[in-house]
């Protein structure tokens, strides 16, 4: 007999560089996405699975591309692109890793600060995102940041090439792939594949139906945008995405 799948119920805020959820984390298979997240515990610690492996504590560091499942809880958990200067922030005060591990507690005491001392989810995101100036002296190859800039495009349902990205730069389409994953670690079709996702799950929580953010998001159709939703959360989107409102 299949057991009753938990589900997620809370709120999210989606923004340039960041997505947060606040609420109960329910039913995940073991999943890896391209943005680095750090879920906290509201209540007792946090677990998380990452194949034989559990990591258990009030606060926790996934990297991008590692399979991990988080188990259901009361949690605050953050999404942060690996280009955005709020993961500097974040790390710059420990030894970043390709490995799930505890969170400092200094960090951890920063960013919950963030949203305790805030009334919304969103303000708690944009007192978070301030911190990046405070404590980051990081700078992006202007380069980068002119094709980062272009990309951006993507979340609003654009579709941009990689021809259209290397001509930027003045770099050769084939050179630029290289290019690109040398600057940011990432191939650039996953990228754009995260970057198309953030935008499909924008448009869910803001009341559209699967199948429309799908096509506007540029899948294929809406079977391609539930595999990819699944592939990184660990759960479709019509399960994760139901109970949970955005601000």
């Amino acid at each position: 007999m299949n057991q009753k799948l938990s589900k997620w119920k809370g709120s999210a805020v989606i923004r340039q560089g960041i997505g947060a959820f606040i609420g109960q984390s329910g039913h995940n298979t073991e999943h890896c996405h391209w943005a680095h997240q750090v879920s906290f515990s509201l209540e007792k610690e946090v677990v998380v699975s990452s194949g034989n492996t559990e990591v258990q504590s009030r606060a926790i560091f996934i990297p991008a591309n590692i399979p991990h499942s988080l188990h259901p809880c009361s949690t605050l958990t953050i999404y942060i692109d690996p280009n955005s200067d709020l993961l500097k922030s974040i790390t710059y005060d420990m030894s970043f890793s390709s490995i799930i591990c505890e969170l400092p507690d200094i960090v951890t005491n920063q960013i919950m600060t963030c949203f305790q001392d805030n009334d919304s989810l969103e303000n708690g995101v944009q007192a978070l995102q301030s911190i990046h100036t405070k404590t980051s002296n990081n700078k992006k190859n202007a380069r980068l940041s002119t094709v980062l800039v272009r990309l951006e495009k993507v979340l609003q349902g654009e579709c941009v090439t990689r021809d259209e990205l290397a001509e930027l730069v003045n770099l050769s389409s084939s050179r630029f792939s290289h290019w690109f994953k040398e600057q940011t670690g990432l191939p650039l079709r996953s990228y754009k594949k995260w970057l198309h996702l953030v935008h499909g799950i924008e448009s869910v929580l803001n009341g559209v139906s699967i199948q429309s953010a799908a096509y506007n998001a540029n899948f294929s159709d809406q079977a391609h945008f539930s595999r990819t939703f699944k592939m990184a959360f660990g759960i479709s989107p019509a399960l994760a995405l139901s109970h949970i409102t955005t601000e």
